[in-house]
């Protein structure tokens, strides 16, 4: 179990060097470069070949992974050709990850837009498409439970009807997943298909000792990344969150022996 951050929201204001000196100061082994939101660090789908080699070594000379491109692409939608936009704009993320030596990017289902089978069915083929143009690269598709996708009931159906090798779920530490205080009823649903999780602050009351249990009766070896809102204080923030991260998954491990 890695740890790593997305720059949304908490880095977005920070440059490439700074981003790097965040990960440091909080422990992390990689970052996760949230795109099209024209952030400082400058990780875009816009970036030439020069760019995109320099991104990559200044990484690599760091010991970070970029660990996912992190896209706002969506696949709900009922137009056809605003949802083929999706997909090729997905497409141009997957090689940029390519470019940078990472293997994951990130998508929405999102919303529930008319009738709902017929949107995870929408939603379904578009990840279909992006997953074939990305298994060539060696690039992971993962679908964010997000907005209406977060329940299970859509986005677990969707990722099974696609029936891609390479397409996995982005599981999102969502309040709603609780259920009697407890994660398991929700969690042991879409686990197998977990591939990339997304934590949020830790003191909102979520039962992340709980679910680091999980994970470490899995022997999940992926990254758990945090996706803050932004503050005066992301160096200090951050530095305490990597303690508190190192905390639970010791203490998730010791209980699961």
């Amino acid at each position: 179990m890695k740890l790593s951050f997305t720059t949304y929201d908490i880095a977005k204001k920070l440059t490439l060097d700074e981003n790097i000196a965040l990960a440091k100061v909080a422990g992390c082994a990689g970052i996760e470069f949230r795109t099209d939101m024209k952030a400082a660090h400058g990780v875009e789908t816009s970036l030439d070949a020069a760019g995109r080699k320099a991104v990559r070594r200044k990484m690599e000379d760091n010991y970070l992974e970029t660990v996912c491109i992190t896209t706002g692409y969506q696949f709900h939608m009922l137009d056809d050709e605003a949802r083929a936009q999706q997909v090729e704009g997905a497409k141009k993320a997957c090689d940029l990850a390519y470019d940078l030596g990472c293997t994951r990017i990130r998508v929405f289902g999102n919303l529930i837009e008319g009738d709902a089978q017929q949107c995870v069915e929408r939603v379904s083929k578009a990840l279909g498409e992006v997953a074939d143009y990305a298994a060539p690269l060696g690039i992971d598709v993962l679908l964010e439970m997000h907005q209406d996708f977060n329940f299970w009931g859509y986005a677990l159906p969707a990722i099974r009807m696609a029936a891609r090798p390479n397409l996995h779920i982005n599981y999102n530490c969502d309040p709603r997943d609780v259920i009697a205080g407890h994660i398991t009823e929700t969690f042991s649903r879409i686990a197998p298909y977990v591939n990339h999780v997304h934590l949020h602050n830790l003191d909102d009351g979520y039962p992340y000792l709980e679910l680091f249990e999980q994970l470490a009766r899995r022997d999940y070896q992926g990254y758990v990344s945090f996706e803050f809102e932004g503050s005066s204080d992301p160096f200090g923030i951050m530095k305490l969150s990597g303690h508190y991260f190192r905390l639970l998954r010791e203490c998730a491990y010791k209980n699961v022996r």
